[in-house]
């Protein structure tokens, strides 16, 4: 191969996700060894991601973000849609009661979580709201009892 050729073979970085050509030993784009040893790890194994520092991209070549990378350990988790309603239905029922029916909300968006089986901080936040919930309608009843 002359010297003014050059590879058209690629890979991708497993620390930034970036093209670089086959045989390069380091990337051009974050500094990472590329050596053969790590690449003869299974893909989503967590050695690919554990020197990964401040200085690594966020984002792929393609755009994507490295947030679901197939690895659970890994994997970043955005915040569940129904979770985050319960606890916003939650907070608000601190504020307005509404005769429970914020409270009520509060408790049916946490349940909705719940059932999804969420881990982590998704299922303390839903937990959180249906706390917030069940204690609003139970202050409602309370309220409306003493009429």
């Amino acid at each position: 191969m002359k010297n003014t050729e050059e590879s058209t073979e690629t890979m991708f970085c497993p620390n930034c996700g970036q093209k670089v050509p086959v045989g390069t030993k380091f990337c051009p784009h974050c500094g990472a060894s590329l050596t053969a040893s790590r690449f003869a790890q299974k893909p989503n194994s967590t050695i690919d991601h554990i020197d990964s520092g401040p200085e690594s991209s966020p984002q792929q070549s393609d755009g994507r973000s490295q947030i679901n990378d197939g690895n659970p350990q890994n994997a970043k988790t955005p915040l569940d849609h129904f979770a985050l309603l319960g606890i916003i239905f939650g907070g608000i029922s601190w504020l307005l009661n509404f005769w429970g029916v914020v409270g009520i909300l509060a408790v049916v968006f946490s349940i909705l979580a719940l059932n999804r089986h969420l881990e982590g901080t998704n299922k303390t936040i839903a937990i959180i709201g249906l706390v917030s919930g069940v204690v609003n309608i139970l202050y409602a009843l309370s309220i409306i009892g003493s009429y």
